[in-house]
């Protein structure tokens, strides 16, 4: 099943809620790599490990989110319902009021980080909303 044939009208919303979670993927893979690359440029003395966990988790946890993605393009409703679990679970635990984080996001110094953060929560609830938004049936004319 090609990824770029016409989609269904009555999809239409899936596939835009996987556009967006694609987006945050990239932009999460991004993050991942400059964390990766600082850590060899800032430490290069640090002893490497007998394997390279950090990559293979790195791309196991990549390969797995995309799964889901291509899941929730295709209409699988369980798929929508392990997303949405699980971001709820993120947001909960990455919510520390007594240190100011709400969502991840650090609100005592909202620029920088925070704001990337943010943009990606906000990408992640507008796919949300989308995933479970039905599309407006169009009545039939019939002459």
């Amino acid at each position: 099943m090609p990824l770029a044939r016409p989609t269904d009208p009555l999809r239409k919303n899936d596939v835009l809620a996987s556009n967006l979670l694609f987006v945050t993927l990239a932009l999460w893979l991004g993050e991942q790599l400059v964390n990766v690359g600082l850590r060899y440029w800032l430490l290069p003395s640090e002893p490497t490990p007998l394997w390279p966990g950090a990559g293979i988790w790195l791309l196991l946890a990549t390969l797995l989110k995309a799964a889901f993605y291509l899941a929730i393009r295709r209409g699988m409703f369980r798929a929508k319902v392990v997303v949405l679990l699980v971001c709820a679970y993120l947001a909960y635990a990455d919510t520390h009021p007594h240190h100011g984080y709400f969502a991840g996001v650090y609100l005592a110094d909202f620029w920088g980080y925070s704001l990337l953060v943010l943009f990606k929560n906000l990408l992640v609830l507008a796919a949300l909303v989308l995933m479970f938004r039905k599309p407006p049936v169009v009545a039939s004319s019939s002459t």
